[in-house]
C-alpha cells in the first residue's frame, strides 16, 4: 500500500520559494560583509596609500586587491578585541543561515516538518548581527590608523560598502524570519 505524501499548493509554495530566496539572498550578503575588507577605508592622506581594513582582513592599498590578506590563521590575530567578537559571531550566524537555507530547500523538496524551528533559529541569528554590529562599533575605539577616534566614532576613516551589508543582513535576517512564520509544512495543509 502506498503512503500519501502531501505536497504544497500552489500558494504555499510561491511563499516558500520567496522564503528560500530571502534565506539565500541573506546568507550571501552576510558571507561577503565577512569576507571582505572594506568596513573602513582610510584616506591616503593618512598611511601614504589608502587602506581597506575589515573585520577578518584588510587591504593595504584599496585600490589594489592583490594586496589584501588576512589578520592571521586564528581569530586571536586579528588586531581589535571587540572586532574578535564581530567575527564570532556574525560566522556564527550565517552558518545558521545557510544552515536554515538548506533546511528550506529540504522542506520545499521532501515535504518535511523542519520549518518552525528556524524561526527562532532566525531570530537568534539576527540577534548576533545586531550585537555584532554594536561590537565593531565599539571597537573603532582601538582602530588606531584612523587617527583620534572614540568608540562608535569612526575618526578620519570612511565607512566601507561592507558595515552596509553587515547592516542588510540583519534587515533581511528580520525578513526572512518574519516569512517562515507564514510558510507551512506540508503536513499542515492537510485539510
Amino acid at each position: 500500500m502506498a503512503s500519501y505524501r502531501p505536497s504544497k499548493s500552489g500558494s504555499d509554495l510561491c511563499l516558500h520559494i520567496v522564503y528560500s530566496f530571502f534565506l539565500l539572498l541573506t546568507a550571501v550578503l552576510g558571507t561577503v560583509a565577512i569576507a571582505s575588507p572594506f568596513w573602513l577605508t582610510t584616506p591616503s592622506g593618512l598611511t601614504g596609500t589608502s587602506q581597506a581594513i575589515g573585520i577578518v582582513s584588510f587591504c593595504s592599498d584599496k585600490n589594489d586587491l592583490d594586496t589584501c590578506e588576512r589578520y592571521g590563521d586564528s581569530p586571536k590575530d586579528i588586531p581589535i578585541e571587540y572586532w574578535r567578537g564581530t567575527a564570532g559571531l556574525f560566522v556564527f550566524a550565517m552558518m545558521v543561515t545557510w544552515l536554515c537555507f538548506i533546511f528550506s530547500l529540504f522542506t520545499c523538496c521532501a515535504c518535511q516538518g523542519l520549518t518552525r524551528p528556524q524561526i527562532g533559529l532566525l531570530f537568534l541569528s539576527a540577534i548576533c548581527v545586531v550585537i555584532a554590529l554594536f561590537l565593531f562599533g565599539a571597537g573603532l575605539k582601538d582602530a588606531g590608523f584612523c587617527g583620534s577616534t572614540k568608540r562608535f566614532d569612526r575618526g578620519d576613516c570612511d565607512l566601507g560598502y561592507s558595515g552596509g551589508l553587515g547592516v542588510a543582513t540583519f534587515v533581511f535576517l528580520i525578513i526572512s524570519a518574519t516569512i517562515s512564520i507564514f510558510v507551512k509544512p506540508a503536513e499542515d495543509q492537510i485539510a
